[in-house]
């Protein structure tokens, strides 16, 4: 005699039920790396000490560890350890329940901070050089590896060069300056992070030249805006409550720029100093509910003019619903673009430049 799945009399599991629950697959895989070095004079970012792949690598690589490395507890060699119980903490702190579809590879990153080892008795070895830092302005016309590096590094991100701060590390300096001249290289990011991991191969007719892994530390030139005084959660931010800052941040990292800032909502309390992250404004409401509004209909070279009422509130861009203001059952959407006024448009693709787009006007 068999079990009803297929199995012998004595079989004493139960069977298979199809509507049980499946695991949900992680969407990032994060893996610590067992040893990194970072400088002591800026923060060190989860992408310091871990490769991530996956929807959220950017936004975890640029998680802030420890705000000041150079002040961090170290032993007498300047190494230190993150266990990867920190690792998770800061990831549950930003992403909430979220933090759960994040795979954590490693238990531990032995970390080396440079500039803070201190010469022991019985330590006779030289120490290590600092990374050289460089904008990538001084590099792009360099036909070596890093000079590719540089231009690759320049194009990913859409940044000009004399915008763009990359950091080498001392140890790869004889990959770096290898030439490049009548050779083909190719340079392939292998995860998003504050120090990018970076994969470069150079060949050669019928032959590999090199191939090698290496990290560059990247900062972008970035305008951001600093709160100059508190705001509180859900006031609109005015040109008296920020200033405007040049610094030097992350790619991953996600700032809002004045253009941004001024007339945005605060999704939480800011205070004096703080650089508002992207993430923590929104544009504000521009028609409540029940407010009276303009909506402009584009139809074939004509603009119909109807009033209508909000039925919902809305921002500038988005598209909510309205109600003539003669017939209140009836509904349809038109696209906010600004205090009392919204549009409707019903062009399947942009007019060609020169169409008259308003060549007449009707009002309903």
């Amino acid at each position: 005699m068999t079990c009803t799945h297929g199995r012998s009399r004595f079989c004493s599991s139960p069977r298979p039920r199809s509507g049980w629950p499946r695991r949900a697959r992680a969407q990032t895989t994060l893996r610590l790396d067992r040893t990194a070095r970072v400088v002591g004079d800026e923060p060190l970012r989860l992408g310091d000490i871990a490769t991530l792949s996956g929807d959220r690598a950017g936004e975890l690589g640029g998680l802030i560890l420890i705000e000041d490395p150079a002040a961090h507890p170290t032993d007498i060699d300047g190494w230190c350890r993150i266990e990867v119980d920190l690792v998770r903490n800061t990831i549950e702190a930003r992403l909430g329940p979220a933090a759960g579809l994040v795979a954590v590879q490693g238990s531990a990153c032995d970390i080396r901070i440079l500039g803070r080892a201190r010469r022991s008795a019985e330590t006779t070895e030289a120490e290590p050089a600092e990374p050289r830092v460089h904008t990538a302005d001084t590099l792009v016309e360099l036909q070596t590896v890093r000079g590719a590096i540089a231009r690759e590094i320049s194009r990913i991100l859409q940044t000009p060069p004399e915008a763009l701060r990359l950091t080498f590390g001392t140890t790869d300096a004889e990959t770096l300056d290898t030439p490049t001249t009548g050779r083909v290289i190719q340079i392939d990011p292998v995860g998003s992070s504050a120090r990018m991991p970076i994969r470069v191969s150079l060949y050669e007719p019928n032959r590999l030249v090199l191939r090698e892994s290496l990290r560059v530390g990247v900062l972008v030139r970035s305008r951001v805006a600093v709160v100059s005084r508190a705001v509180t959660k859900r006031a609109i931010i005015g040109p008296e409550d920020f200033r405007t800052e040049t610094r030097w941040v992350s790619p991953t990292d996600s700032f809002a720029s004045p253009e941004i800032a001024l007339g945005a909502a605060a999704m939480r309390s800011l205070s004096p100093g703080e650089a508002i992250e992207s993430r923590l404004v929104e544009p504000p409401v521009v028609i409540e509910k029940g407010d009276p509004a303009m909506v402009r209909v584009i139809l074939d070279g004509i603009v119909l003019r109807r009033a209508a009422y909000a039925r919902e509130p809305g921002r500038a861009g988005e598209t909510i619903e309205f109600s003539p203001q003669h017939d209140p059952k009836t509904r349809f959407r038109a696209t906010v673009i600004g205090k009392g006024e919204a549009q409707v448009w019903t062009f399947q693709s942009p007019p060609e430049p020169g169409t008259p787009v308003a060549s007449g006007v009707a009002t309903e």
